[in-house]
């Protein structure tokens, strides 16, 4: 995402998920480190045509979820829609602004496309301000050449799969921090040693 280093980022905890909310003016360009079936994407919220955001828009190969109907399969694009709409409508807790996207929340519509079928696109839509949390998204087949940036409620989520870091470089990591330290010092000798990810929450979880 453009312009990280001028972001204002607020957190939140959510199914023991800490989410990065990336603002800009009040607007939320994107989220970071989304747990998904126990990978972690990271989501941005872009104008534009299929084609031109999504590698031409022209097979599933394009899209990272499939078009299960199964909201319980962490690799559909159902389930990725519902895993933002909790993440932008939380219970309890009010959003931090519009959508990038979208000028007015309560008809916005973000749509997680999933599959090409002819001329036209699947996408699984996320309505943030929804007041039916939890219930199966609405599919929808739209051109792959229309602009969105033309509308004013709807915008694409684009979804990255955040790479693990192989076994190989942690175990290097590892071997150096170790020798960061003094002998007299090294953590773990205990064997009570144990790698945490280390996250700062602005709001507090429920």
């Amino acid at each position: 995402m453009k312009h990280l280093a001028l972001l204002a980022t607020t957190l939140f905890t959510l199914n023991a998920n800490a989410a990065t909310f990336v603002l800009e003016n009040g607007t939320i360009l994107g989220i970071s480190d989304v747990e998904l079936g126990g990978a972690f994407y990271d989501v941005e919220f872009v104008d534009g045509s299929c084609i031109d955001l999504f590698s031409g828009c022209d097979g599933a190969g394009d899209f990272p979820f499939n078009d299960s109907r199964d909201e319980r399969d962490p690799q559909s694009a159902i389930a990725a829609a519902l895993a933002l709409e909790a993440l932008l409508h939380p219970p309890g807790l009010q959003i931090l602004g519009r959508v990038a996207g979208c000028d007015v929340l309560a008809n916005c519509e973000i749509m997680t496309p999933t599959f090409v079928e002819g001329r036209a696109v699947q996408a699984s839509i996320t309505f943030p301000d929804s007041g039916s949390l939890g219930t199966t998204p609405l599919l929808r087949f739209i051109d792959p050449i229309d602009d969105l940036s033309q509308d004013s409620f709807e915008v694409y989520a684009r979804w990255t799969l955040i790479p693990e870091p192989s076994v190989a470089v942690l175990v290097g990591l590892g071997l150096g921090l170790f020798g960061l330290y003094p002998a007299k010092v090294r953590p773990g000798c205990s064997g009570r040693g144990q790698a945490t990810r280390n996250r700062v929450a602005l709001v507090p979880s429920r």
